[in-house]
């Protein structure tokens, strides 16, 4: 199969890995009806399919490690956006702690202290 062949801007082996990534990591998640596997399998590839190339050329990866980041984006896909959005709701709960935070570790303050 010809490898240049390409499916919503990406490589077919590329669209493979993060699917099989995406996949991988529904063993980990416990209780999943289908309508759930299927929406979590969707989001880890679109996740792959969205994600991996911007982090490619931001860290100038080579070509030979594309599959491997398409994989890994599409294992880590959904976490990394439950992350996200863990992270926005602290931001939400408390915006100026997390904003002075962000300024002191800009300046190498460190955070605040508890």
């Amino acid at each position: 199969m010809d490898d240049n062949l390409a499916l919503f801007g990406a490589k077919i082996s590329s669209l493979v890995a993060g699917f099989a990534g995406a996949a991988l990591s529904l063993t980990y998640i416990r209780q999943l009806n289908h309508r759930t596997a299927a929406i979590a399998q969707a989001g880890g590839l679109a996740a792959a399919v969205f994600l991996a190339p911007a982090i490619i050329t931001f860290f100038h990866l080579p070509e030979d490690v594309e599959g491997g980041v398409y994989f890994l984006v599409g294992l880590l896909g959904l976490n990394m956006l439950a992350a996200i959005s863990g992270l926005i709701d602290i931001a939400r709960a408390d915006p100026k702690g997390v904003l002075h935070g962000l300024i002191q570790s800009w300046r190498g303050l460190g955070g605040p202290k508890k």
